[in-house]
């Protein structure tokens, strides 16, 4: 499978032009074509959110994956919200818990 040079997509998905260039059409066109923040930014968006009173500053859906997981520690540890976290059990999920 060729992948891209820069961020190691596979050159088959999307519209990724790579017959011209090792490169996917992201990278070539500088996507995404935004320019993060910062952290003291993000602090600022969640300061609005903090409850005064002793409930959840926020609520987190928990795949119990690396994303949503990571997403949960960071904003209990680093960021110091309390947060409540949600798992929804359907059926694709099913198969794995015993109900």
């Amino acid at each position: 499978m060729k992948r891209c040079k820069k961020c190691l997509m596979p050159l088959s998905i999307g519209e990724s032009d790579s017959c011209h260039s090792e490169q996917c059409q992201w990278c070539t066109e500088n996507f995404p074509n935004y320019r993060p923040k910062g952290d003291e930014s993000l602090r600022n968006v969640l300061n609005t959110y903090r409850n005064k009173s002793n409930s959840a500053d926020c609520l987190v859906a928990l795949s119990g994956g690396k994303d949503s997981t990571y997403t949960l520690i960071k904003l209990k540890t680093k960021y110091d919200m309390r947060v409540e976290a949600f798992t929804y059990v359907h059926e694709g999920t099913a198969s794995c818990f015993k109900i």
